[in-house]
Parts: C-alpha cells; structure tokens; sequence
C-alpha cells in the first residue's frame, strides 16, 4: 500500500472511502453511500425485502398429475352399475381438480347395447390421492352379464397463485372397465363344536368352530379386481324344533350375535325363545336349524353364500 510520509517520520494512511452500491430487482440503484451509514441501511432493508418477496414467488410449488397406473374397480351390481376409477394422484398443492368424460365406448357384449359412463363425484384423501366415482346408463338396466368398454377421460388441476391461476391437466386416459359380480367366500364346519346349556334359567347355546374361507380376487379379461373388500359372518335362525321333554314346553330360538374368534374363526351365540323357565335339567331336547353366511362387502354392495348348519340342542 502507498503511504505519505510527513518531515518528523510520521506514516499517515491514505484517506479512503469504502462505498457500496445496491441495486434493486430490475436494475434500479441506490446512490453510493458510505459503508455504515443510515442511507445504506435504508437500502438494505428495501433490498431484503423485495427479496423476500419475489423468492417465494419463484419458489411456489406446482400440482403434478401422476397418472401411471389409473385403474377402474369392477362394477358389483348389475342394478346399480357403479364404480370407482382410482391409481390417480395429484403432488403439490391446489385448489381444484376437474374431470371431463368424454365419449367412450361401452357396450353389452351379449346384447350390443351401448352404455354411457357419468360422473358421480371426485374426492381426494390428504396425500394426493383421487378417487373418481361414476355411474353407467342406459335403457337396458339391470345390466346383462360381460359389459366391457374403456371410460376415455381427462383431468385437470388448478391452483390459485398472486399472478394468477396455474392449470396443469392429463392427456386423455383410456380406463378398462368391466362388470364381475363380489366373489363369495365359504363356510366349513369341519371343526364346529356346540356347548350345551348350562344357566337353565336364561339359556344360551354356543356355536364354536365355525370357519369362514375367504374368496380370492380374480381378473376379469387380464384385468385384475382391486374392489375394496373386507369379509364376515352373518347367521339367522332357519328354523327350530326343541321340547322340554318333562314339562312337554316348546322353544324357539334367535341370534344374539356373531362373534370373530381370531383369524377366520367365528362362533355364534344363540338363546331359546318362548316356552317356559327354568327348564328342566337334562330334559331339553332338540334341533336348530342355523343359517350361516359367508358375506363379502365392498363400498355398500354385498355378496354371500348361505349354508344351513343343524345344531343339536341339549342341557
């Protein structure tokens, strides 16, 4: 660094002003000012804060459609020919989504009668995903058996930003879709075992054992089933025919529940109805009956497979 140096030996440092200069988003300057001073400072906050708001603008996030494996489930009921179009997801924020059907062919293929798929409703769960329900109609209603055709859609997702609305769609999807009616699962009794009576006053029969064998999903066409299932066990009473023998009372019977057991293990509780109380201990005599079903459920349809089960009764 040069330096100046006075007749008694002295160094003296050069005078210097350090200046800086602020610009503006869009190029518009601040005037040069001495490092430190208010002028300066002035001109910083307006600069971070010109930041701050054009960084966030420039960093919004935008919705994404992923529509890579969008899938229909299979129409359960002929009568009511719903379904449900899913595999769709939407990453980002937004404020809207649309669907537009348009002209798709669907027929009968036993009857050649044509189909026309419409829109129910669109619902999304907080991770992006959405669900496209819709309805086939048609003059030929309950539909016949072996419906096949493709729902041709799009869908589009908007988001609201300051410089105004960001509007993302897909191209035309080409949905498969079908009518297959639930599968049906099976009762076995091969490990069914039934406790006699044992409160003469209030009696109740257990049904232990009884074994539900749930259905496997298919595929229709290549097209794999992805309904939403979940199976039980529902049991009635088909009819009765129990005495007691000292008393010559008869009884009928009912269902108080149906209870899991763990695994595909249920048993059923039952009571006697009618006649007379207590009942006289090792008199009773009979047979029950029981109308055991295999129920498979998905979005409010139901399949079930019934089986009638007797049940010896004695206490």
């Amino acid at each position: 660094m040069d330096v100046m140096r006075m007749g008694s030996g002295a160094v003296l440092a050069p005078t210097t002003t350090l200046t800086t200069v602020l610009r503006f988003p869009g190029g518009k300057r601040c005037a040069p000012v001495r490092e430190g001073g208010s002028a300066a400072m002035a001109c910083l906050i307006g600069l971070v804060i010109l930041l701050g708001l054009s960084i966030p603008l420039r960093a919004q996030e935008r919705p994404v459609i992923v529509a890579n494996d969008v899938r229909s489930e299979f129409i359960s009921d002929n009568a009511n020919p719903e379904f449900v179009i899913r595999g769709l997801k939407i990453a980002g924020p937004f404020d809207s989504i649309d669907v537009v059907v348009h002209p798709s062919a669907i027929r009968s293929q036993s009857t050649l009668q044509r189909y026309k798929p419409v829109l129910r409703g669109v619902t999304h769960d907080g991770d992006g995903a959405v669900l496209i329900a819709m309805k086939l109609t048609g003059k030929d209603l309950p539909l016949p058996d072996s419906v096949r055709g493709a729902v041709i859609l799009s869908v589009r997702a908007l988001l609201r930003l300051p410089t105004g609305p960001y509007v993302t769609s897909t191209q035309r999807l080409t949905v498969p879709i079908a009518n297959e009616p639930l599968p049906k699962g099976v009762i076995l009794t091969h490990a069914m075992k039934v406790e006699p009576i044992t409160d003469q006053n209030d009696p109740e029969i257990v049904v232990r054992g009884l074994t539900l064998r749930s259905p496997k999903a298919d595929s229709v066409d290549g097209l794999p089933d992805i309904r939403p299932m979940d199976y039980g066990v529902e049991a009635s009473v088909s009819s009765a025919s129990i005495r007691d023998m000292q008393t010559n009372t008869t009884f009928g019977a009912s269902v108080i529940d149906v209870k899991n057991t763990g695994g595909q293990e249920y048993q059923v509780r039952l009571k006697l109805t009618g006649g007379r109380f207590p009942l006289s201990r090792g008199q009773v005599k009979g047979t029950i009956q029981l109308d055991v079903k295999a129920v498979t459920r998905s979005r409010g349809q139901r399949s079930m497979r019934s089986k009638i089960v007797p049940i010896s009764v004695s206490n």
